[in-house]
């Protein structure tokens, strides 16, 4: 587990899981979450900033432990690529070296379908709102 991930790490675990083994989704409430005063994620649910955040850093270290998860990675890394709001001062955000470093890992074929995955996620996005 990754130490930089400090927020939803479970997502971490469970985008894994769903990655690099078969499964079945089940809608069905099978757990409660308790809530407490430590739940940063929970409490922001409309913080597309720390939304972006967390996903970029879920699919740069999936990609980095779990090379075989890169297929996933790479969605995931787009989607928050696309959520991640403007940045009001300058053309850098904040997980920028982070994404630069997943890229150039990434075959060009890669390069291309995530860059298609941002706009396509960027575009469905914009239209939501």
């Amino acid at each position: 587990m990754p130490e930089e991930i400090r927020i939803t790490s479970d997502d971490y675990l469970k985008y894994i899981a769903f990655s690099i083994s078969s499964g079945l989704v089940v809608l069905k409430l099978l757990a409660q979450q308790n809530i407490h005063g430590d739940n940063a994620y929970t409490f922001k649910p409309n913080d597309a900033k720390l939304m972006a955040e967390t996903q970029i850093l879920t699919a740069f270290w999936m990609k980095k432990n779990f090379p075989i998860s890169s297929k996933y990675s790479d969605r995931l890394l787009a989607w928050g690529i696309a959520i991640y709001p403007k940045p009001s001062d300058s053309n850098e955000f904040e997980c920028q070296e982070v994404v630069k470093d997943y890229l150039s890992s990434s075959t060009f074929l890669e390069w291309c379908k995530i860059h298609f995955r941002v706009l396509a996620n960027f575009l469905i996005f914009s239209l939501r709102r």
